[in-house]
């Protein structure tokens, strides 16, 4: 579903007074929470340690979003940073580095109208949770804790269904589920 979409058909269910930058920024909360859950949203590069056993990170990739290494095909133990030096890497070591990939913040085009290429990271039937938290934010916003309940309620069942939906869906097969491996 597009996220233009999603803004409007929450506009329909539950009519509020905040602008589009808000409602964008609420869009955004829901695919990032997806992401920080889902292993389906993993990103992975190759690359070589340079001097002193060091593996260079993508562009805005933290350390901590590093989720597993690889180095000359054997899977490492993650390290906290101040061990890293522990694994003795060399220089030349071939790398591969599964991560968090998180998109861009949303933002509003030139225009100030939400981008057409914008859409929900899930699909039917669990998309329709992005319309539901912003039903939820703008009835929080509104102190209307009744409606908020509701919305809020129908936003977190699908999250966890979507969430095990994934788990048990996943290619990842000897990843089947959601743990903190850290």
């Amino acid at each position: 579903m597009k996220i233009a979409d999603v803004i409007d058909k929450a506009d329909r269910w539950q009519p509020n007074v905040f602008d589009l930058k808000d409602k964008l920024d609420w869009c955004y909360e829901v695919t990032r929470d997806l992401m920080l859950d889902n292993p389906e949203f993993l990103s992975a590069t190759k690359t070589v340690t340079s001097d002193g056993g060091i593996v260079p990170l993508p562009e805005g990739v933290l350390y901590s979003d590093v989720a597993e290494v690889y180095v000359n095909g054997a899977r490492v133990e993650r390290l906290d940073e101040r061990t890293m030096e522990d694994a003795q890497l060399k220089r030349g070591d071939q790398v591969y580095v599964v991560y968090r990939y998180f998109p861009p913040v949303y933002a509003l085009s030139d225009d100030g109208e939400v981008p057409e290429d914008l859409e929900t990271v899930c699909g039917a039937p669990f998309d329709s949770m992005y319309i539901d938290y912003v039903c939820a934010q703008a009835a929080f916003q509104q102190n209307d804790a009744e409606e908020y309940n509701k919305f809020i309620s129908a936003y977190n069942a699908k999250f966890y269904a979507y969430k095990n939906f994934c788990g048990a869906n996943s290619p990842v097969s000897v990843r089947k589920g959601f743990v903190n491996y850290f």
